[in-house]
């Protein structure tokens, strides 16, 4: 399924500038119809399988706040073949390299979800707050398995918020009364680390809002540091997508 870009023919300068700059990248079709089509059946057939089991908790799944609702898989490499040899092959790791110029290793991967009219919010964080300051370099890298909409829980970013590097935020078990002020009524209990409202603020009001929206087949690039945050998905279709994080040197 995995299509070489090592030669990187639909990627310029002008992508590792941007990057650089804004912290994430767009690539739009990266992924043919015929490539998403081999993925989409991989993510569901693997979900099938997993349904069966019917397990309802572990360290590798997560379930959404207010149902028993699916919200991600963790490490779905270590499971599937398939989804092991995306993530280390030349398809996304080139990219990588391409646009931090250091050599890229597989941190850990997920399938993402956000089904139909049950797929909850994220609330703004980053993700190098989980990933340590040892990983302070480190790139996330999205497909998009299902096209993703304004109307469907699109993830939203602020351009160049990757330039505060990580923000040390408390455990939300160990925040005092003062510190919940600072976040919104509806976070969500799902992340222990998320940022409180007036450091979003004062990122939007220099560098606004963005969202990765795009057919099925769109690849999104993330610095890890960059404040991103998602929205709920009360469309009746499902979505899904593939994430993978490299540290990068």
């Amino acid at each position: 399924m995995p299509r070489d870009h090592s030669e990187l023919k639909n990627f310029d300068v002008s992508d590792i500038q941007f990057f650089k700059r804004n912290g994430f990248l767009i690539k739009h079709q990266y992924f043919t119809s015929n490539q998403v089509s081999v993925m989409k059946g991989k993510s569901e057939s693997y979900l099938s399988e997993f349904n069966k089991k019917k397990t309802l908790s572990g360290e590798d799944f997560l379930y959404e706040d207010s149902t028993s609702t699916l919200r991600l898989v963790r490490n779905v490499h270590k499971k599937s073949k398939f989804f092991q040899q995306l993530a280390f092959g030349r398809d996304l790791t080139s990219l990588v390299q391409h646009l931090t110029g250091l050599k890229p290793t597989v941190l850990n991967t997920k399938l993402n979800f956000k089904s139909a009219f049950t797929g909850e919010q994220f609330d703004w964080h980053q993700d190098s707050i989980y990933l340590g300051e040892e990983n302070k370099n480190s790139v996330a890298l999205i497909v998009a398995i299902d096209e993703v909409t304004h109307e469907n829980g699109a993830m939203m970013i602020i351009p160049r918020s990757h330039e505060n590097g990580i923000i040390n935020v408390p455990h939300r078990d160990k925040m005092t009364d003062e510190d919940k002020s600072q976040y919104p009524l509806t976070r969500t209990l799902n992340l222990p680390y998320s940022l409180p409202n007036d450091v979003i603020e004062e990122n939007y009001r220099r560098h606004g809002i963005e969202s990765f929206v795009g057919k099925a087949g769109t690849l999104f690039a993330m610095h890890c540091s960059v404040f991103h945050a998602s929205n709920l998905n009360l469309t009746p279709t499902n979505r899904a997508s593939f994430l993978v994080r490299y540290k990068c040197g």
